[in-house]
């Protein structure tokens, strides 16, 4: 199966492959020069040919003019409304090394806006493209709100540990230590849903104790202490 790219990158078929997580971008509301703009930052240290991103809103266009939005990482970029819907695609001839939390654009958008309010359009494909291929984007707002949490569903454990992480996480890397700080084992989970339940299977070799895993995300770390009982 193919889809097509907007600005014909690849030849203007993307082959969609199995893509193991989407890249994440991270949506803010600031002030800029006086004016208040909705930006979009990078959510992991890669590298990047290109990006299409469909923009539409569940209440009143909050778009101001598609015109003086500014670009900060590629160096070409194609931006303009089809109707309610914002259509932004950003390319370059050589891939571009970005940083995590590097703004990449940043749109003009009206004082009293709700960013929770803007959406991927379900009708267009919002892809980053990679040398090792294209990513679906996944949209996560981080203004306001509690911040998300990974939870542990049994603890103490037996021989596994179940984890509930929710979808404003993202792809998170994980380790686990005992209580002298010694590696037990390490990995990636990647949530499929909303509130997704990941198992991981501890080794035999690890005996009753005290254990810590930590998960990682861009811009997310958290801690949980649990015991080994068996």
């Amino acid at each position: 199966m193919s889809i097509q790219s907007a600005f014909n990158l690849g030849g203007g078929n993307i082959e969609n492959r199995s893509r193991p997580f989407p890249f994440v971008l991270y949506t803010s509301i600031e002030k800029i020069n006086g004016q208040h703009y909705y930006t979009i930052r990078s959510s992991e240290d890669t590298s990047i040919d290109g990006l299409q991103l469909f923009l539409d809103s569940t209440e009143e266009v909050p778009w101001i003019s598609e015109n003086s939005s500014m670009d900060f990482a590629l160096p070409d970029s194609e931006t303009f409304l089809d109707h309610h819907i914002l259509n932004h695609i950003q390319y370059s001839a050589v891939s571009v090394q970005l940083k995590s939390g590097q703004l990449l654009h940043a749109f003009p958008i009206k004082n009293d806006s709700d960013p929770s309010k803007i959406i991927l359009n379900p009708l267009k494909n919002s892809e980053i493209y990679m040398p090792s291929g294209a990513r679906p984007i996944r949209l996560i707002n981080r203004i306001g709100g509690p911040s998300p949490k990974i939870a542990l569903l049994t603890n103490p454990v037996v021989g596994e540990l179940k984890l509930l992480i929710p979808s404003e996480v993202g792809s998170v890397t994980y380790r686990i230590i005992n209580s002298k700080g010694d590696d037990i084992m390490n990995g990636l989970l990647y949530p499929d849903g909303s509130l997704s339940e990941h198992t991981l299977e501890l080794p035999a070799a690890v005996g009753p104790g005290i254990y810590f895993i930590t998960c990682k995300s861009p811009g997310f770390v958290q801690t949980i202490k649990f015991i080994r009982v068996i």
